[in-house]
Protein backbone atom coordinates (compact mmCIF):
# COMPACT_ATOMS: atom_id res chain seq x y z
CA UNK A 1 0.00 0.00 0.00
CA UNK A 2 3.03 2.28 0.15
CA UNK A 3 2.60 3.53 -3.42
CA UNK A 4 -1.09 4.35 -2.90
CA UNK A 5 -0.30 6.06 0.40
CA UNK A 6 2.40 8.24 -1.17
CA UNK A 7 0.13 9.07 -4.10
CA UNK A 8 -2.65 10.07 -1.69
CA UNK A 9 -0.32 12.28 0.35
CA UNK A 10 0.94 14.00 -2.80
CA UNK A 11 -2.64 14.70 -3.93
CA UNK A 12 -3.55 16.19 -0.54
CA UNK A 13 -0.48 18.44 -0.63
CA UNK A 14 -1.19 19.50 -4.22
CA UNK A 15 -4.85 20.24 -3.42
CA UNK A 16 -3.82 22.31 -0.39
CA UNK A 17 -1.32 24.30 -2.46
CA UNK A 18 -3.96 25.04 -5.12
CA UNK A 19 -6.40 26.16 -2.41
CA UNK A 20 -3.73 28.36 -0.85
CA UNK A 21 -2.97 29.97 -4.22
CA UNK A 22 -6.66 30.77 -4.70
CA UNK A 23 -6.97 32.21 -1.18
CA UNK A 24 -4.01 34.50 -1.84
CA UNK A 25 -6.05 36.13 -4.62
CA UNK A 26 -8.68 37.26 -2.11
CA UNK A 27 -7.55 40.83 -1.42
CA UNK A 28 -9.39 41.18 1.88
CA UNK A 29 -7.31 38.36 3.43
CA UNK A 30 -3.70 38.12 4.51
CA UNK A 31 -2.73 34.46 4.42
CA UNK A 32 -0.35 32.88 6.93
CA UNK A 33 1.21 29.79 5.41
CA UNK A 34 1.75 26.59 7.34
CA UNK A 35 1.60 22.83 6.96
CA UNK A 36 -1.57 22.05 8.95
CA UNK A 37 -4.98 21.04 7.61
CA UNK A 38 -6.18 24.61 8.11
CA UNK A 39 -5.10 28.05 6.94
CA UNK A 40 -4.84 30.99 9.30
CA UNK A 41 -5.91 34.35 7.85
CA UNK A 42 -6.22 37.98 8.85
CA UNK A 43 -9.03 40.10 7.42
CA UNK A 44 -7.43 43.31 6.18
CA UNK A 45 -10.64 45.00 5.03
CA UNK A 46 -12.05 47.44 7.61
CA UNK A 47 -15.62 46.86 6.43
CA UNK A 48 -15.95 43.37 7.91
CA UNK A 49 -14.64 41.50 10.93
CA UNK A 50 -14.22 37.82 11.74
CA UNK A 51 -17.64 37.38 13.37
CA UNK A 52 -19.42 39.14 10.52
CA UNK A 53 -17.59 37.07 7.91
CA UNK A 54 -18.24 33.83 9.80
CA UNK A 55 -21.93 34.65 10.15
CA UNK A 56 -22.32 35.73 6.53
CA UNK A 57 -20.62 32.59 5.20
CA UNK A 58 -22.77 30.40 7.41
CA UNK A 59 -26.12 32.12 6.81
CA UNK A 60 -25.80 32.79 3.09
CA UNK A 61 -23.54 29.97 1.89
CA UNK A 62 -23.84 27.24 4.55
CA UNK A 63 -20.06 27.39 5.07
CA UNK A 64 -18.50 27.31 8.52
CA UNK A 65 -15.15 28.92 9.30
CA UNK A 66 -13.50 29.48 12.68
CA UNK A 67 -13.70 32.96 14.19
CA UNK A 68 -10.46 33.37 16.17
CA UNK A 69 -11.32 36.67 17.88
CA UNK A 70 -11.58 34.93 21.26
CA UNK A 71 -8.04 33.52 21.09
CA UNK A 72 -5.32 35.05 23.25
CA UNK A 73 -3.47 37.92 21.54
CA UNK A 74 -5.76 37.94 18.51
CA UNK A 75 -8.47 40.43 17.64
CA UNK A 76 -11.66 40.41 15.58
CA UNK A 77 -9.78 40.20 12.29
CA UNK A 78 -8.50 36.61 12.49
CA UNK A 79 -10.08 33.46 11.05
CA UNK A 80 -9.11 29.86 10.46
CA UNK A 81 -10.20 28.02 7.32
CA UNK A 82 -10.12 24.24 7.07
CA UNK A 83 -8.63 22.64 3.99
CA UNK A 84 -11.35 20.45 2.53
CA UNK A 85 -11.98 18.57 -0.70
CA UNK A 86 -11.26 20.61 -3.86
CA UNK A 87 -14.95 21.07 -4.71
CA UNK A 88 -15.70 22.38 -1.21
CA UNK A 89 -12.65 24.65 -1.31
CA UNK A 90 -13.87 26.08 -4.61
CA UNK A 91 -17.29 26.85 -3.11
CA UNK A 92 -15.60 28.77 -0.29
CA UNK A 93 -13.34 30.68 -2.70
CA UNK A 94 -16.35 31.72 -4.79
CA UNK A 95 -18.25 32.81 -1.67
CA UNK A 96 -15.29 34.89 -0.48
CA UNK A 97 -15.01 36.53 -3.91
CA UNK A 98 -18.70 37.47 -3.81
CA UNK A 99 -18.43 38.87 -0.29
CA UNK A 100 -15.32 40.83 -1.21
CA UNK A 101 -17.08 42.25 -4.26
CA UNK A 102 -20.14 43.17 -2.16
CA UNK A 103 -18.27 44.97 0.61
CA UNK A 104 -15.68 46.67 -1.60
CA UNK A 105 -12.07 47.36 -0.74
Amino acid sequence: YQREYEKSIKKIIDDREKFLAQLKKIKMLKIYEGKANFIFCKIINDRINSKQLRNKLFREYNILIKDCSNKTSLNDKFIRISVRKPAENEILINALKEIERDIGE
